[in-house]
């Protein structure tokens, strides 16, 4: 669990930012990326402001990633160090859920507070998903969740 956990840890929002430009030719506020070393953990890192628009690149950004992908993934979506989220977070948060591929085993929903799984909670009430949702605070909470 260490090694890979670690791995997130060194990622986390370290990513160099012409890298980014280089790849998708923007600035990348949301960022999507692999969270362990066998591709199975797609994480997406959500600043402390982030748009529709910005959700709409990381979309972009995730669908390239996971069309080259064929088996069971895990996703993480980490907003715990969003701030201020767009006013229209709940209908934002129902297409998270909505866009998730058929090959996501769970959905695991990172807050520092309670304030997303309040949000999701009631996503959820409004809407069935096929996929399995579970709400943590911390890094190594998520991670003992996939037993990774």
């Amino acid at each position: 669990m260490s090694e890979k956990r670690n791995n997130y840890i060194e990622k986390e929002y370290h990513k160099n930012q012409a890298e980014l430009i280089e790849d998708w030719g923007v600035i990348m506020s949301i960022i999507v990326d692999w969270g362990d070393a066998d591709d199975t953990l797609l994480i997406w890192h959500f600043p402390h402001n982030w748009t529709s628009r910005d959700l709409q690149n990381a979309y972009g950004l995730a669908n390239d990633i996971l069309s080259k992908v064929n088996y069971e993934i895990d996703i993480i979506f980490d907003f715990g160090y969003t701030i201020n989220p767009p006013q229209n977070t709940i209908q934002l948060c129902r297409g998270l859920l909505l866009h998730c591929p058929h090959n996501v085993r769970s959905v695991i929903i990172l807050g520092r507070t309670r304030y997303w799984e309040r949000i999701f909670s009631l996503v959820l009430r409004l809407q069935t998903f096929e996929h399995t949702v579970h709400f943590v605070q911390t890094v190594d909470e998520a991670y003992a969740l996939l037993d990774v």
